[in-house]
């Protein structure tokens, strides 16, 4: 069940400057693992990363550019390690434009890949919240 704290966070995430400043892209996707109140970010970019690599290998093997999962993961283990992440929240959500030449954004369906599923199952996280469009958010539990 989406609580009031799940929706107060993925506020706080699509009103992040990071999110909005970035140039040159037509989507942005943030996202967030939170456990009590301790919280590490990640964000989609065009680099390439092994870790993303490893998940994608033999799902879609073209598909190595970081996701925002899987960079608040990375992220993550480097700052706190992999047993940390066991009952954590992922957040994730996705700003884009509506249409050709508008300046305007919305939120968009911001469901983790089957990539990112996979390193979401292999990490043990146990929740993600993520926005879908027309300002709605959803929830899986694993």
């Amino acid at each position: 069940m989406i609580s009031q704290i799940d929706k107060d966070i993925i506020t706080n995430l699509l009103a992040h400057p990071d999110l909005r400043d970035r140039q040159g892209m037509d989507q942005r996707v943030y996202a967030r693992i939170s456990y009590k109140k301790n919280g590490v970010y990640g964000w989609n970019c065009n680099k390439t990363h092994p870790l993303q690599a490893k998940f994608a290998k033999y799902l879609r093997p073209e598909a190595i550019e970081l996701h925002a999962e899987m960079d608040a993961i990375v992220r993550s283990v480097r700052i706190f390690g992999t047993d940390w992440l066991e009952n954590t929240t992922l957040y994730v959500v996705r700003l884009k434009r509506p249409g050709p030449n508008i300046d305007e954004w919305v939120t968009g369906l911001a469901k983790p890949c089957e990539i990112c599923m996979a390193a979401i199952e292999a990490f043990d996280i146990n929740r993600v919240v993520y926005t879908i469009d027309k300002e709605g958010i959803r929830e899986l539990i694993r």
